[in-house]
């Protein structure tokens, strides 16, 4: 490693670049880091003689390069180590030291990361002469009959002549930090920092490569090679090492569903590593528990408000979670809240989109945030008390429809999020809803006994009020309350209620 002082000055550029700071910061602060650096104060840390300071400009890093090459070792092997997950599948691997077989987790990595989905290249194997290849996978597939939760796994990585062998996820950041052997200068500089630094050379190899920004589709291939491809570039463009490892550090720390990322951003930096530490699970980058299918950190399969199944049923769920649990503690700047979202594939991302009318959604739930409960009564006549506006949320589902089922209650959220007019949709979810039942209503009293009777015999469901829907289907006793809750979301949206 080269040894002389220099600076570092990353600067704030583009939503993920920005979250990519604020995310190294907030790991640097992670317990993981405690024998190693020293906090000064909530914006000044030090790791040995290096001084790393984060403000609303960005962050600076200051100090010997050897110090701060042994500091970017270090935040490598934490992203490394906590990237990889142990699933519940078994495999066998190959123990070079003893030269005998053992069963442990199959390891995985989120499919949010996308390309690192094909984590093939990514584990540790033992190269064996052909001679040898053909002896272990023998002795495995005798190894394989006394361990049956194995019997379909392959210890052989794909047709190369090497093996799997086992290392945790912490020992996989140790093994994919010393990678890196050095760090060297480029006869370019850095098209992000300026810095001269864009060279490396790998563990056990001579050749220097580039840290790059490759001419092809926007994809994020990280922890491969190269943080991103881009083809709008036309181009390699030179990162440095530091740059390359801040938009690694991008897709950490972020709310997630599936393979969607939710990148909550602000000008002010420093505001946006405060709203990182209000928020819950964010910082754990683990799932809820209450999420049966372990995908997602913020929406949980039972207890929610309402039940996600889109894009903006995600977003309208994400922003009432950062409207309970940040905007009502500290309202300061909540106008510069913005979310950027996109859905990370094996060979694209895709869904990308920007939400950034947080001013408006705030006051929407602020106004209904005394009317939102109401009262339903069960058979033996207990109440209950559940959230209007959520059940109004998952009612705009259209269970009989082949394809498309949550169309119209995705557009609802959509609405409601960009505050355009509902009421078509009241009137055309309630029409869906009273058309699909065989009978009217007779016992609430709503037709006149002829009107009822002739309905009854022609099968013929009136068109009832969104209030009468609402009635009906949750089998409330206290309409007034639902009629206070309509008006609530009408004074919002100026709509009418029919």
């Amino acid at each position: 490693m080269e040894n002389n002082k220099e600076e570092l000055n990353l600067s704030l550029q583009d939503f993920l670049y920005n979250n990519g700071l604020v995310n190294i910061f907030v790991a640097l602060n992670n317990e993981y880091f405690k024998e190693y650096v020293k906090k000064i104060n909530d914006s000044e840390i030090n790791f040995k003689n290096v001084k790393i300071n984060f403000s609303d400009d960005g962050l600076k890093i200051a100090g010997d390069f050897q110090e701060i090459s042994e500091l970017y070792s270090l935040l490598r092997k934490f992203f490394y180590s906590f990237l990889f997950e142990k699933s519940k599948n078994k495999k066998g691997y190959y123990n070079e030291k003893s030269g005998d077989f053992i069963v442990e987790s199959k390891l995985a990595i989120p499919q949010r990361f996308g390309r690192l989905g094909r984590i093939d290249h990514l584990l540790p194997y033992f190269p064996a002469s052909k001679d040898m290849l053909k002896e272990i996978l023998q002795k495995f597939e005798e190894f394989k009959k006394s361990n049956p939760e194995i019997e379909n796994e392959s210890i052989q990585h794909g047709k190369k002549e090497e093996v799997f062998i086992w290392k945790s996820p912490e020992e996989l950041g140790e093994y994919h930090a010393k990678k890196i052997k050095e760090i060297k200068k480029g006869k370019e500089r850095c098209v992000i920092c300026g810095s001269e630094y864009i060279n490396y050379i790998q563990e056990n190899k001579t050749k220097e490569n580039k840290f790059i920004i490759e001419s092809t589709n926007l994809i994020f291939d990280f922890g491969s090679n190269n943080s991103f491809k881009d083809m709008r570039t036309q181009t390699q463009m030179p990162l440095c090492f530091m740059c390359d490892l801040v938009y690694k550090y991008g897709l950490f720390y972020n709310y997630f569903n599936g393979a969607t990322h939710f990148i909550i951003s602000t000008p002010l930096i420093l505001w946006n590593k405060r709203i990182k530490n209000y928020l819950p699970n964010l910082l754990s980058n683990e799932h809820i528990p209450e999420n049966e299918n372990g995908t997602s950190n913020f929406v949980k399969t039972k207890g929610e408000m309402f039940f996600v199944s889109g894009i903006y049923s995600q977003v309208l769920l994400l922003m009432h979670k950062i409207y309970e649990e940040v905007i009502k503690k500290d309202r300061d700047d909540i106008g510069k809240i913005i979310i950027y979202y996109f859905t990370a594939a094996s060979d694209e991302i895709s869904d990308c989109g920007i939400y950034n009318k947080t001013t408006y959604v705030a006051e929407f739930f602020s106004i209904i945030a005394d009317r939102i409960v109401s009262y339903t009564h069960d058979k033996e006549g207990r109440e209950t008390q559940f959230n209007f506006f959520g059940k109004l949320v998952d009612y705009m589902y259209q269970e009989d429809l082949k394809k498309a089922k949550n169309v119209l209650k995705e557009e609802f959220c959509n609405r409601i999020l960009n505050c355009l007019y509902i009421d078509d949709l009241l009137t055309e979810i309630c029409y869906y809803k009273l058309q699909k039942e065989e009978r009217s209503l007779p016992s609430q009293g709503y037709l006149k006994d002829d009107e009822t009777k002739e309905n009854e015999k022609n099968k013929i469901n009136p068109l009832y009020t969104f209030n009468t829907d609402f009635r009906r289907v949750f089998k409330s006793n206290n309409f007034t309350l639902i009629k206070i809750s309509i008006c609530s979301l009408n004074s919002c949206f100026q709509t009418k209620v029919y």
